[in-house]
């Protein structure tokens, strides 16, 4: 999957995350408070045109596991999908708010 990489100026809005990219650590921190909105910044990464179902093709805004950020489940199959199967972060048992912010710091650390 390539991620293309917006124009310069690009503001964040709530629905349109994954076109907005963080330029300094405190754009990086307001952008990102949290799991949940990592979540939500991945889930527009890798579904840029909405949730459908791999099992069923259902098309719609899946149920969010409260419990689980990165789990998804269709509202019509109940078929469940995580966000990051298929990515560097799968398995991984590490909140995503700290996976986010260690892809942040890697390029600063010149890794």
């Amino acid at each position: 999957m390539a991620i293309r990489l917006p124009q310069k100026n690009t503001r964040c809005s709530v629905r349109n995350v994954a076109k907005a990219v963080p330029e300094t650590l405190l754009d990086f921190q307001r952008m990102f408070p949290d799991g949940k909105a990592c979540a939500a910044y991945l889930q527009d990464l890798r579904r840029p045109d909405g949730f459908a179902c791999p099992a069923c093709g259902e098309k719609g805004e899946p149920y969010r596991i409260p419990t689980r950020s990165t789990l998804i489940e269709c509202r019509s199959c109940r078929h469940q999908a995580s966000l990051t199967a298929g990515t560097v972060m799968h398995g991984t048992h590490t909140p995503l708010r700290a996976r986010t912010d260690s892809g942040w710091n890697l390029p600063a650390a010149g890794a």
